[in-house]
């Protein structure tokens, strides 16, 4: 529907506007709490099938460059090639969430025979493009790995988080985050936060 109202470049060049890499599904939040990238990028690897059940996801580190790829399994139709084509824009996105929006990648691989749409995101060329993929990458320096995640999260209110769908390990984490230093609760207060015994809140964390 977006692509019929606002037409294919409209979308590319408006993309965050209707997607973020942080708020699309209930584990993308969890993989921006990551403390550096290589956390972030092989938590989605462990939780690829809790993002798309026909998502191949791979972070392959080869010397001084790493490669991270997602492929779609599944039939060629219009479907695949929309998504393909999102993949690879959450990948941009997502670096540059981390890296700001500077980065550039030293090298990309897309499914599409056209970089047109690739360019709206990742404008100047200054780098290398590989077009008909059987899946969509980025290569980049693997020093990168180490870089800290900055806090780009929103804060949520405690209510917000507690009546969230996120496991409860992680509105953990959110709630903790959102305290200042010596207003941290214990665990027998956030078992009141969240209306239940610290007996049943304990069983719920140590099975997460």
């Amino acid at each position: 529907r977006i692509l019929i109202n606002l037409g294919v470049v409209s979308f590319y060049e408006n993309f965050n506007q209707y997607f973020k890499s942080t708020t699309m599904g209930r584990f993308s939040k969890h993989f921006f709490q990551s403390p550096n990238l290589l956390t972030l990028l092989s938590e989605c690897v462990k939780y690829q099938n809790f993002l798309r059940s026909n998502y191949e996801i791979r972070l392959d580190v080869l010397g001084v460059t790493s490669k991270f790829s997602v492929k779609i399994n599944e039939k060629e139709s219009i479907g695949k090639t929309i998504c393909e084509e999102i993949d690879i824009l959450r990948i941009v996105d997502a670096f540059k969430l981390v890296f700001g929006e500077k980065f550039v990648p030293l090298e990309i691989g897309i499914t599409s025979s056209s970089s047109q749409k690739l360019e709206v995101v990742l404008p100047g060329r200054d780098y290398n493009l590989k077009l008909n993929q059987a899946e969509s990458w980025l290569l980049f320096k693997t020093d990168l790995l180490r870089t800290e995640i900055p806090n780009i999260l929103d804060k949520g209110t405690v209510s917000d988080i507690v009546q969230s769908q996120h496991p409860e390990s992680f509105k953990v984490e959110l709630l903790l985050d959102s305290f200042q230093v010596g207003e941290i609760p214990n665990l027998d207060e956030l078992s009141e936060i969240f209306e239940i015994s610290r007996r049943t809140f304990e069983r719920s964390l140590f099975r997460e």
